[in-house]
């Protein structure tokens, strides 16, 4: 979609995580991360670039936005298992994460996570 449509979504909906790609119509993913970072009780959510820039530049920009891991594609599923784990409520990170209000939006997470695996595989 476009990354105000990110910022929209995250703003209405309480998520455990998202997965941000740098490069998307309209605002791009560093500013739609400070931008959700502004939105009341998105500032620990966890934010992860997702995205097939690999420069340190990129990186640097990234965390400068505040999120809070950088993964680049093409990624493995235990790679995103590893990151997210770091990450998500109930990890060694810590509790205090934002957690999702209901079973149907940690589902709606899961089927995300596996589309972005099928999308991964078929590339």
């Amino acid at each position: 979609k476009s990354g105000e449509a990110a910022v929209e979504e995250v703003a209405q909906h309480c998520f455990c995580a998202v997965l941000m790609d740098i490069s998307m119509p309209g605002i791009d993913g560093f500013e739609a991360t400070r931008r959700i970072r502004k939105l009341p009780g998105r500032e620990k959510m966890p934010i992860l670039a997702l995205t097939a820039y690999a420069s340190s530049r990129e990186q640097k920009n990234a965390r400068e936005a505040g999120m809070n891991e950088y993964l680049t594609k093409p990624i493995s599923q235990a790679q995103l298992a590893r990151a997210l784990g770091k990450w998500l409520p109930g990890s060694a990170a810590g509790d205090d994460r934002h957690e999702p209000s209901t079973v149907a939006e940690l589902r709606g997470f899961l089927r995300t996570l596996r589309e972005l695996n099928s999308s991964a595989e078929s590339h």
